[in-house]
């Protein structure tokens, strides 16, 4: 009798995650594993999926597939280089793994016949002044290195593709556009869950979300919000992730301390509220590699006002409204017809949600499987 053919098996490197709340490359991780095991299940590919995580982090998985993951001991710093450099792919070759994908920029070049890696940006290369030099030095080390012995190389966006031709051309040339998809967060309802659980989020507010990383001007917003606030416009800003202490002091400088409210790390049913209550989600970005909180906003009806930068641009196409991320005055007039011009916001909202349908991970999944030839 004949022996079945050997199934394929893919594993996805997710030690990024730590016991922490994730940020954009930990959420993409999660989502992008979580697909290939949806795809795998519903007979979309014969691919086998295993995942590779630490103890710690097993939690941010659904129920349904921690099964699939095999877990490594937690830690970081020396730990966490164990784990990527020797842990990872001893358990890979264990499994029979034929491709490891790295789904966010660091991983062994050994432990498999084949690896993948997905770059979300050059922040390093292109703004490196922005960059820790501890983290820009590992990065310009590892990611070249990675990606040369990397067969496969993804970028999130054509505006990252761009920098890796810029900076790597060898390697921007190898390099295809995997868009991410868009998170499905819990239904907002009437907003009085949201409202109650977070008592000091008061209406009218403008949003930002995401973790103030140096990539982020919120000194543009802030100013803009001082701006609007001397005009007589009873608004506030409300910020949702780890702001790394940096709006405080802004606000005070401003003279809209009163105004700035800042929740921190918040679940998904409080951040899917924030988004369907506000006047509009706010993105001052210096750079983006893609810019995840664009779409989740556009899925949750709130109007997107955004810097121009060119992955942003991007992914909003005309579904967007942008400002100059160094003009407070831009953003400030930007604000404004958002809020004045009703016609304006309902066509916002509308061709919103039309742009988030766009992104979805079992297409990206898909796409992940046709470029690898599985």
């Amino acid at each position: 009798m004949a022996r079945a053919a050997r199934r394929p098996r893919i594993g996805v490197n997710l030690l990024v995650l730590t016991d922490r709340p994730p940020g954009g490359t930990g959420h993409h991780a999660i989502s992008l594993f979580e697909a290939l095991i949806a795809a795998e299940l519903n007979g979309t590919t014969e691919v086998q999926i295993t995942g590779f995580a630490t103890e710690a982090a097993a939690h941010h998985f659904s129920p349904a597939v921690r099964s699939r993951l095999v877990l490594l001991p937690s830690g970081r710093g020396s730990q966490r280089i164990a784990n990527e450099m020797l842990r990872l792919p001893m358990a890979a070759r264990r499994a029979g793994i034929d491709v490891v994908v790295n789904p966010a920029f660091f991983g062994a070049p050994w432990g498999s016949p084949r690896r993948a890696l997905i770059v979300h940006d050059l922040y390093f290369r292109s703004v490196p002044h922005l960059v820790p030099r501890r983290r820009r030095l590992l990065l310009q080390t590892v990611v070249p290195l990675l990606g040369r012995r990397s067969d496969t190389i993804f970028t999130v966006s054509q505006a990252t593709k761009s920098e890796m031709e810029r900076y790597y051309p060898r390697l921007g040339a190898r390099a295809e556009v995997l868009y991410s998809g868009n998170r499905v967060l819990p239904e907002p309802g009437d907003g009085s869950e949201g409202e109650l659980s977070v008592p000091s989020v008061e209406r009218p507010y403008l949003l930002m979300v995401g973790h103030l990383t140096a990539n982020k001007s919120p000194e543009t917003v802030i100013a803009a919000l001082a701006a609007l606030k001397r005009a007589g416009r009873d608004l506030k800003l409300v910020h949702i992730g780890d702001d790394a202490g940096r709006l405080a002091p802004l606000a005070v400088e401003a003279g809209v301390a009163a105004d700035v409210v800042t929740l921190g790390s918040q679940p998904d049913s409080i951040l899917a509220a924030c988004y369907a209550h506000c006047e509009a989600l706010v993105i001052p970005s210096i750079r983006e590699g893609f810019g995840l909180p664009l779409i989740e906003a556009q899925a949750q009806g709130a109007p997107v006002i955004a810097s121009s930068c060119e992955a942003l641009v991007e992914i909003g196409g005309d579904s967007a409204l942008y400002f100059s991320v160094d003009s407070a005055e831009e953003c400030a007039s930007v604000i404004r017809n958002v809020l004045d011009d009703h016609d304006q916001r309902g066509l916002l909202i509308e061709h919103g949600y039309v742009n988030a349908a766009r992104f979805r991970w079992d297409r990206t999944a898909t796409r992940l499987l046709e470029v690898l030839g599985l």
